[in-house]
């Protein structure tokens, strides 16, 4: 089947013959999760929404979705119909009706917070902190502050001629009118790691195991995911009986780099060896590779479904998202050409790739392997001055607060957690209080007045230093839910009581040994000066412990 391309009201379009009796077209824009920041994550999902608000019908198939680096509106019916749709749609891209902004907005805190978390997004926050293809770990906060005008402005730079592309398999409806303001593509930014040291492993999932790492895009990378897939399911289902669905994915983040992943869910018996089992499978891979006829069958399925008639429209898809990332459109045999060229010392590259930039998510029960570093959000405490603030609960919890002009850190023994202020990625804003700084490396400081000190104080500190730009309001919690201090008043005056005893004791006979050694030696009275000096101690110690 052939691919045929044309314009379509300044729009690039691409379009194989099905040969169905009905029509599907895809309206895609370049923009993503990758392409927002946390204040502006979940806009382009929020408008989305909105576009296609009210045009669901019974003989009309309407969908959209935002993936990392593209915005794709769908639609299947007749093709009259599809046209209309497109026509209709179109015009509110152009001119957005923003009427239902806080329904939608509903709608999708309700999606977010059913969706979960999974191994892959926890992958790429632990790879690119909260930017980027790590945005996608984050249940879209920047809702909470989408404005009218702000969605306008986000509208106007991504649904544009020049950033879009439309597929279709089968030829365009006769007629098709396309509404949409020019505008310029929105160019791909790659993207940027964070500096953490590699290769490693985090806590993540309690019943899955995920790797991830770097690779060039190429037929061997996708090759060698493939194969890290059936070994896990080697290993973990078929030998194991312990995982039900090993997988693997692919997802470029730049025009010549991609994130693969493979991972599987583990029953409990499983989880101790996660860490180990997934090293294993990749340094298998490194040392020996896959055999030849191993490469050849996984070769031939890749021929045998680009070569598929029923697979051949989404050559238009492939062809109009290459556009998109500044690509060139597809040409098959070129596809083909390279998977049959593939060989098991070029997927034994791509699995050095991976191990170089590797990241490993495993259980909590997973045994720790010590020739891997193992990431956490704490750093080593820093020397950072400016103003303190002690624990309520202190002199059990001896955690301090330093807040800075360029730091807030929360030092508890020779671990920290601490957010640089000039790095700060958005602050989460409950209405209780209680903040949440989070910088560019996903590195986060809880801060919950109700647990410090004067803490209406800290809390002024902190929100007279955020940007107000990066705050994100969030919804009220359930007082509940708002940590509370775990210890009695009861038994911080019994401490402080010990503390006081021994101050007591310790002030009069230090005091007083030094002036009998005066009166000793000089004859001089010294009473007034032991009584002074010691009421001036025991004031000192109780201001610094009441702090």
């Amino acid at each position: 089947m052939e691919l045929h391309t044309t314009e379509i009201d300044g729009v690039r379009t691409f379009w194989v013959e099905s040969g169905r009796p009905t029509l599907r077209a895809s309206l895609m824009f370049r923009g993503g999760m990758a392409d927002e920041t946390l204040p502006t994550c979940g806009w382009t999902h929020l408008l989305e929404h909105l576009a296609l608000h009210g045009r669901e019908r019974v003989d009309l198939d309407v969908n959209g979705s935002v993936d990392l680096l593209v915005t794709s509106f769908d639609v299947h019916g007749e093709a009259g119909d599809v046209a209309e749709h497109l026509r209709a749609l179109t015009t509110w891209l152009a001119d957005p009706d923003l009427s239902d902004l806080e329904h939608e907005r509903k709608v999708l805190r309700a999606e977010s917070a059913r969706r979960g978390g999974s191994a892959a997004a926890d992958a790429m926050l632990w790879r690119y902190g909260a930017r980027g293809p790590g945005l996608v770990a984050y249940d879209e906060p920047g809702l909470t502050r989408a404005s009218v005008d702000a969605l306008l402005v986000h509208a106007a730079r991504r649904f544009t001629t020049g950033n879009a592309v439309l597929c279709f398999d089968g030829p365009p409806p006769p007629g098709l009118s396309l509404r949409l303001r020019s505008g310029e593509a929105l160019l791909t930014q790659a993207a940027t790691p964070c500096g953490q040291p590699l290769p490693g492993a985090y806590v993540g999932p309690d019943d899955a195991v995920c790797l991830s790492g770097l690779v060039r895009r190429s037929a061997a990378s996708t090759a060698l995911g493939r194969c890290l897939q059936r070994r896990l399911a080697t290993r973990l289902r078929h030998e194991a009986g312990g995982s039900y669905a090993p997988w693997d994915a692919y997802h470029p983040v730049g025009a010549d780099t991609a994130v693969l992943l493979a991972g599987a869910d583990l029953m409990p018996e499983l989880r101790p060896k996660a860490v180990s089992v997934a090293r294993s499978v990749l340094q298998e891979l490194m040392r020996s590779g896959p055999t030849s006829q191993e490469v050849a069958e996984d070769a031939a399925v890749v021929v045998r479904n680009y070569r598929d008639p029923f697979n051949q429209p989404g050559r238009a898809w492939a062809s109009g998202r290459a556009v998109l990332l500044d690509e060139e459109t597809v040409d098959v045999e070129d596809v083909l050409r390279e998977a049959e060229q593939v060989t098991p010392d070029d997927v034994v590259e791509a699995a050095r790739d991976v191990h170089r930039t590797l990241l490993v998510g495993a259980p909590r029960a997973a045994r720790r392997d010590d020739s891997i570093t193992w990431l956490d959000a704490t750093r080593p405490a820093g020397t950072t001055s400016g103003e303190r603030f002690r624990a309520l609960d202190h002199p059990v919890d001896r955690s301090v607060i330093t807040v800075s002009d360029g730091r807030v850190e929360v030092a508890g023994g020779d671990q920290a957690r601490a957010v640089d202020l000039a790095r700060l990625a958005g602050a989460f804003a409950f209405p209780d209080g209680g903040r949440t700084l989070v910088d560019q490396d996903g590195y986060t400081v809880a801060v919950e007045p109700t647990l410090w000190r004067n803490g209406g104080v800290l809390r002024e500190r902190i929100d007279a230093l955020v940007a107000p730009q990066l705050v994100l309001p969030m919804e009220p919690r359930d007082p509940q839910e708002v940590p509370r201090p775990k210890v009695t008043p009861a038994e911080r005056w019994r401490l402080r009581l010990r503390g006081a005893i021994r101050a007591w004791w310790v002030a009069p006979v230090g005091f007083g040994a030094l002036g009998m050694l005066v009166h000793a030696t000089s004859g001089l009275n010294v009473l007034p000066v032991f009584v002074f000096s010691t009421v001036i101690f025991l004031g000192a110690w109780y201001r610094r412990d009441s702090r």
